[in-house]
């Protein structure tokens, strides 16, 4: 039987759980989270935030503590009542890393500025693949759809050059 590794925080953990809880309780007070929560401009300006702090420019990364700061600050964002994206942004970063393409390369940047706000959207009914590039079909549910610019779009994959419209 191995011996368990304690589950101890870093100093540098501690300073970006620190860090994170103070910005949300200025930014995202408990008294107003449930409201804001469904408003998409107070989503949107928090987003701007958690960017400027370099939140959403985090990958899962061996050489980097971009998965261990990532989850840190998940657990603030679920204490604080914070619905932001920060997974899908997190998803995103790793996949859009490894894709090649002058597409692929500005939505990376779109995320990690904060200027675009990703979310993974699943519905095994959902859509179709018509030509082998283009999703064509409607998503019932996207989660963090109150915070997306455009919530119904036809777009063809990124990945092989070719852009939303």
């Amino acid at each position: 039987m191995s011996e368990a590794l304690p589950l101890v925080e870093s100093e540098d953990l501690v300073l970006v759980r620190d860090s994170a809880r103070g910005l949300l309780q200025d930014a995202w007070p408990a008294s107003r989270a449930v409201a804001a929560a469904k408003d998409a401009a107070a989503l949107k300006d928090m987003w701007r935030k958690a960017a400027l702090q370099g939140w959403t420019a985090l990958a899962p990364s061996q050489d980097e503590m971009g998965l261990a700061a990532s989850i840190v600050l998940m657990q603030e964002l679920g204490r604080a009542a914070c619905p932001l994206p920060l997974a899908d942004a997190v998803l995103a970063n790793a996949v859009l890393a490894q894709a090649q393409g002058e597409a692929a390369a500005q939505l990376l940047a779109s995320v990690q500025s904060g200027e675009a706000i990703v979310a993974w959207a699943a519905d095994p009914h959902g859509g179709r693949v018509t030509d082998g590039a283009t999703l064509d079909g409607t998503v019932s549910f996207v989660e963090h759809g109150a915070g997306a610019i455009v919530k119904s779009r036809q777009c063809r994959n990124p990945w092989l050059g070719q852009r939303c419209r």
